[in-house]
């Protein structure tokens, strides 16, 4: 028992040793357990020595019984060294050779000290055949140990190391017996006693009853120590996002709960299942060779989950590990679904209106490019289609940005429904869409679609609960006959708009090639434009404004003319719209308040003169700095300056417009509000700011005799102006009968051919120049 119990308590430290006792200071304390545990079996020989009865009577020599110690714990610590290092696969047998050799110098040097060694004369072949047959027991069961496990494997390695003990205690009992009856004759007792050597005994035995305790509680408290470090690696692996697999080759060992969620299964059913086998087919052997080279980058399979046809995109890393006594591989699985889902909606952000969600100017380059390859290969039309909203930027400032939103919106969708499934709808920004058509018979499919388009958006919108009428102008190109490079047809597409634009709105215009010399034409247009008013080309011309009443003068409205060097006269209608094009209009106007307001200061007549403020210098240009400048530099008296506008002024932005006006008006300088009737034509912005005039617009006038719409238009406006207390003046006046209406209908002013057609104010001599006492301005 006292043997066994030393084997069983050495074996047990060594089995524990590489969980952390043969680190530092782990050799020291194996070191001890080998002198205890060695000492331990030396005691068990001992005592069987002294219980061997043809023995009794006989005393020890102590230096050979010492040596018969030191024998015994060196060959004991050598082999818990050779095992707790776990270094080499012969560690087993080279402990178990260490173990048989020192049992039996043990019992041979011990026998020694009893008997007479002359008297001791062992067979040979006895002799190895018991010390082979002892190395052999001893592997098996440093074997057994070797290969870890529980209590079982723990008792059976302790039983068959003591059986090699044993075989080697019988071998040198047989030879005792024969020795001790040799002994008839008596030999001189050693000088050591029985006594001395059962003390020693004794002492041999406590020492492993203690280290054996002392084993018995550290493994009770590395055991809890393990069953609580396992349990805290198992919630932290738990509690992890990431997928933590165990693995021994390919066969699952241990799973985190974040697996079996993201597979789907229990961990009862994972356990022992291939890890390959849980990915999609085509992705199997991929996982297999990852798994064969752990530490390489984590790189992207499926995982077959339940309940995804297509499988679970996930990252896989496998590294190494030696945290699982049963596991080899730890795999290591991150969830990529949300990561794909992130991805394909920044793509789709990044390439479609965030408005209208229809695919932006970036993908619609993109279709576009790989429409017109395909119309090179297949020679198969493609026809593009431009559709702008006419007067949005109006129905914004009127209704509000989100009635505007809601506008394009709509728009939008009755694009969409109206095209086919195939066929590429964009969003080119602010608003303007396009209409890719390919694979048809062009450009009468275009026309068609056009017309469809046209007629469907010809209906009001409903938005927010309000009814708007939004029209929409439509530009066409169409390839190869008009281009084969996306950025060409785009333009063309874009002269074909314009087109529309300006002959009216709420139509479509294919694109001529005559388009393309009439847009260089007017580029051209542009620099001359600029070069006339640096080498003062342009003149101004006046048209006077009359009382209705009387038909005396009242003032004059300036307008700018050109005779190019080249092309003679450039009529206004062609000139200033290429100056809002080329931004020359900024230039121009301020050019003729300048120019207007030092010729006004020569007239002997104290009437008015009115310059026309565009959009663009309203906008761009300090208009109050520069009026006061003008007024400073040429000395005109502020009430006889009248600024006219258009409702697009207050449109872009009227805070700022209103805001402007009254700086205006607070210098003296009047405000008249140009071409109303036209546009919106909005009552708000009459209560805002106090007009000093309101100028309907010749369209109107010009029908009063043959529209009755139009002349309850120009009656309706008269008598808002006059419940307003707001002066009225009608252009277009080229009829007496429109004279004799406005005169009726209690008009103030008038203007138009039947009074004085645009003339160099040297035409008008006889009524500025003659008449110093003419009429002033109201």
């Amino acid at each position: 028992m006292v043997g066994f119990a030393s084997v069983l308590m050495t074996l047990s430290v060594v089995q524990r040793a590489p969980s952390g006792l043969a680190k530092t200071p782990g050799p020291w304390w194996l070191a001890a357990t080998g002198v205890a545990g060695g000492g331990g079996i030396w005691a068990a020989h001992a005592i069987a020595l002294l219980a061997f009865e043809p023995l009794a009577g006989r005393h020890f020599d102590l230096p050979i019984a010492l040596a018969a110690v030191l024998i015994g714990v060196a060959s004991v610590v050598g082999a818990v060294m050779v095992m707790a290092g776990r270094r080499r696969s012969t560690a087993p047998f080279l402990a178990a050779v260490l173990l048989a050799t020192g049992f039996a110098l043990m019992h041979w040097i011990s026998l020694a000290g009893l008997i007479d060694s002359q008297l001791l004369r062992p067979s040979p072949l006895l002799v190895i055949a018991a010390l082979a047959l002892m190395t052999a027991v001893v592997v098996a069961g440093m074997l057994t140990v070797w290969r870890a496990g529980g209590l079982h494997r723990l008792i059976a390695a302790a039983s068959l190391v003591v059986t090699g003990g044993f075989v080697g205690y019988l071998l040198t009992m047989s030879q005792a017996g024969e020795a001790a009856v040799a002994l008839s004759g008596g030999l001189a007792p050693p000088d050591m006693s029985r006594m001395a050597v059962s003390f020693t005994t004794m002492v041999m035995v406590m020492a492993v009853l203690g280290v054996g305790v002392a084993g018995v509680l550290l493994d009770r408290h590395l055991a809890r120590a393990a069953r609580v470090e396992a349990r805290r690696v198992t919630d932290l692996a738990n509690v992890a996002l990431e997928s933590i697999v165990l693995l021994r080759d390919d066969g699952i060992v241990e799973v985190n709960r974040s697996f079996c969620r993201l597979t789907g299964q229990n961990r009862d059913s994972l356990i022992g299942c291939r890890f390959s086998e849980l990915f999609i087919d085509d992705h199997r052997l991929s996982v297999v060779q990852a798994l064969e080279q752990p530490g390489g980058p984590g790189r992207e399979f499926r995982l077959a989950a339940v309940g995804q046809t297509e499988g679970v995109p996930v990252e896989l890393s496998v590294r190494e590990t030696e945290a699982h006594e049963n596991a080899s591989r730890v795999a290591l699985l991150r969830d990529l679904r949300d990561q794909h889902e992130a991805e394909a909606r920044i793509r789709y952000l990044a390439q479609h209106d965030a408005l209208t969600r229809l695919p932006n100017r970036a993908l619609f380059g993109d279709r576009l490019a790989h429409a017109l390859q395909l119309a090179e290969r297949y020679e198969n039309p493609v026809a593009l289609l431009l559709v702008d909203v006419d007067r949005l930027q109006e129905i914004n400032k009127l209704r509000g940005q989100d009635i505007g939103d809601g506008v394009l919106r709509q728009t939008a969708k009755r694009i969409k429904n109206t095209v086919r499934g195939s066929d590429t709808v964009a969003c080119l920004g602010g608003d303007t869409f396009a209409v890719i058509q390919e694979g048809m018979d062009q450009p009468h499919a275009a026309d068609k679609l056009a017309r469809r388009l046209l007629t469907r958006m010809g209906v009001p919108l409903i938005v927010n609960g309000n009814e708007i009428a939004a029209t929409v102008s439509i530009g066409i190109a169409v390839a190869p006959t008009d281009a084969l490079v996306g950025s060409a047809l785009l333009a063309h597409a874009e002269s074909a708009l314009q087109r529309s634009k300006d002959g009216g709105r709420n139509r479509h215009t294919f694109y001529e090639a005559r388009m393309e010399e009439e847009r260089r034409a007017r580029q051209v247009l542009g620099v001359d434009l600029r070069n006339a008013l640096r080498a003062g080309d342009l003149h101004v011309h006046f048209q006077p404004v009359a009382d209705v009443g009387t038909g005396s003068l009242l003032g004059f409205e300036a307008l700018a003319r050109w005779t190019h060097p080249e092309r003679g006269v450039v009529p206004p209608g062609l000139f200033i719209p290429v100056a809002e094009e080329s931004g020359a209009i900024v230039d121009l106007g301020e050019w003729m308040l300048e120019t207007v307001c030092q010729e006004a200061t020569r007239w002997p007549l104290a009437c008015t003169v009115a310059v026309n403020i565009s959009v663009m210098q309203f906008e761009k240009s300090d208009l109050v700095a520069q009026v006061d400048g003008v007024l400073e530099r040429t000395g005109l008296d502020p009430a006889r300056l009248e600024l006219e506008i258009t409702e697009s002024v207050l449109i872009h932005d009227t805070d700022y417009a209103v805001e402007v006006l009254n700086r205006l008006k607070a210098r003296g300088v009047r405000i008249v509000l140009d071409d109303f009737g036209t546009g919106y034509s909005s009552l708000s912005y009459l209560k805002r700011f106090p007009f000093d005039k309101i100028k309907i617009d010749r369209s109107f006038v010009s029908e009063i005799g043959d529209s009755q719409q139009s002349a309850a238009i120009v009656r309706g406006v008269i008598g808002l102006a006059r419940g307003l207390g707001v002066p009225v003046v009608a252009e277009g006046v080229e009829q007496a009968a429109h004279v004799d209406m406005l005169r009726e209908e209690g008009c103030d002013q008038m203007q138009g051919y039947l009074i004085g057609r645009p003339a160099p104010i040297e035409d008008y001599g006889d009524l500025v120049f003659d008449h110093p006492m003419a009429a002033q301005p109201e």
